[in-house]
């Protein structure tokens, strides 16, 4: 059943930011670097908010609800506090709008990017309010009841944004176009949460929720700030093109993130009750399954597209948005470094280590701002897009090595350093195809169409050789393509 929830979890993800990617390409391309930087910058002002609309109660319901507390009076209780808290994030929002444009009087690059804010306020509100259902679907880790909607929703989405920058190629439309998808998607998770039992307010679980949530808050504030403090800052810097030009390169480099995060939402809830059991052996083994997974098919792929990636640009977004290549490139390694070690901070999680966590969050969202800082401000090094990303990825490499330090201190049972030869591969890999690139490839015109057969060709084969990828790596690779399992696991939870 893992199995079938952390495949779903994860090739939904890619197929949905695949479906995003190529709508993403489609508008880039009619719209232009400006269009696409206001559509994210309204995006990400509001949605910096949204920590006030979670402050932690999100994770302690999953923590609570894992635990078999009585399940309908916690979803009465995290609707209720998760209410008042979106009622506090609209307030804090339209009181810093109103505050900026008439006590301080900043006027935006454009009043086109005033609408979009509002168009975003609305459709973030809707989509706060559905997490109610869908974090109670976390805690019982029911991924297809998470994940159907929401590719169901991308899908509508992406569709309405292409229709929308045909008809007409505005930030305004292309806002309203992810409004639209919220709001046509919002029936589905009415459906599929109908028939879960709502208990009664509790004052006491209320306050078991605020405990836990407290120590939380500040993790919730990284995740917020990590995802979207960085487009904000890079539009009071510079303006809506680098924004653009960033937002395109993330929209592409995050398709691998989106693994971890897939891959995260089901080993919180797993971990936490294996670590109760003092299972230590399933965690071990359960951990290098996923990393021998994403280093024998993952990082291959990020090799390629990392070394592929000005060319990919240029096939893809055209000349106008040429300056996305060095961006992406940044990008790509910052995600494989999430992903190759955000199962170790969920291990934290699972296993209780709430403070250290939140501590380390607290350090991480120190550095972040200050990195942003330091490659984007005119006063320092002024990197613009560049800086964004290397702010972005060289954060993510902090954390995965504390992740790495408190697990090896906290859970000694759980071995840090696995797979070593695979990273040793990675790098002399990289090497290797780098200078096949810049000294061969470019000098006969026809190797550089090729590369993509040549380098996964020659990849494999030393993985063939070298022993480093076997039957059961390939079988579990496989399962990903079977489709009558898949649709039987989809039947039966859309059925409980």
């Amino acid at each position: 059943m893992l199995a079938q929830k952390l495949i779903l979890g994860y090739s939904s993800r890619i197929v949905a930011q695949m479906i995003a990617m190529i709508a993403g390409i489609v508008v880039a391309r009619v719209a232009g670097p400006t269009v696409v930087g206001t559509v994210a910058f309204g995006m990400s002002l509001v949605s910096m908010f949204t920590f006030f609309a979670d402050l932690g109660i999100g994770n302690a319901h999953i923590k609570i609800v894992s635990e078999g507390r009585n399940l309908g009076d916690c979803i009465k209780t995290f609707s209720v506090l998760k209410s008042i808290l979106i009622i506090l994030f609209i307030v804090l929002v339209i009181l810093y709008l109103v505050v900026k444009e008439y006590v301080f009087h900043i006027q935006y690059e454009s009043r086109t990017h005033f609408y979009v804010i509002i168009i975003w306020l609305v459709a973030i509100t809707i989509s706060q309010f559905l997490y109610i259902p869908i974090i109670t679907f976390m805690a019982l880790t029911q991924q297809a009841r998470q994940d159907v909607p929401n590719l169901l929703q991308i899908v509508l989405t992406q569709v309405l944004k292409i229709v929308a920058v045909l008809i007409a190629a505005s930030a305004i439309a292309l806002s309203f176009a992810n409004l639209l998808g919220v709001i046509l998607v919002l029936p589905l998770y009415l459906y599929l949460f109908k028939d879960f039992k709502i208990g009664h307010f509790d004052k006491n679980l209320a306050r078991d929720y605020v405990k836990i949530a407290a120590p939380m808050i500040i993790m919730v504030l990284h995740g917020t700030f990590i995802g979207y403090f960085d487009k904000f800052l890079l539009q009071y810097f510079s303006n809506s093109e680098q924004v653009g030009y960033y937002a395109v390169a993330f929209s592409i480099g995050s398709l691998i993130q989106i693994v971890g995060l897939a891959v995260g939402q089901i080993f919180f809830p797993t971990f936490s009750s294996s670590v109760v059991k003092k299972d230590y052996d399933y965690i071990n083994r359960t951990i290098d399954k996923y990393e021998r997974f994403i280093y024998v098919f993952l990082m291959p792929i990020v090799i390629f597209l990392i070394l592929y990636s000005q060319v990919l640009i240029k096939i893809l977004l055209g000349k106008d948005f040429i300056s996305s290549g060095p961006v992406l490139v940044v990008i790509f390694l910052g995600a494989f470094v999430f992903v190759a070690n955000q199962h170790y901070g969920n291990l934290l999680l699972g296993a209780g280590y709430i403070n250290k966590s939140a501590r380390l969050s607290l350090y991480s969202l120190i550095f972040f701002v200050l990195l942003n800082l330091f490659f984007v401000a005119p006063q320092m090094l002024h990197l613009k897009a560049i800086g964004s990303a290397l702010a972005w990825s060289i954060n993510y490499l902090f954390l995965g090595v504390f992740f790495r330090i408190y697990v090896w201190q906290l859970i000694k049972e759980v071995t840090i350093l696995r797979n070593i030869k695979y990273w040793l591969f990675g790098i002399l890999n990289v090497a290797l195809f780098f200078l096949f690139l810049k000294y061969i490839a470019v000098r006969v015109n026809y190797l550089e169409f090729i590369f993509p057969v040549v380098y996964f060709g020659i990849t494999y084969l030393a993985y063939y050789l070298l022993k480093m990828a076997n039957k059961e790596d390939i079988n579990f690779a496989l399962r990903i393509f079977d489709v009558r399992s898949m649709k039987e696991y989809i039947k039966n939870e859309f059925k409980r």
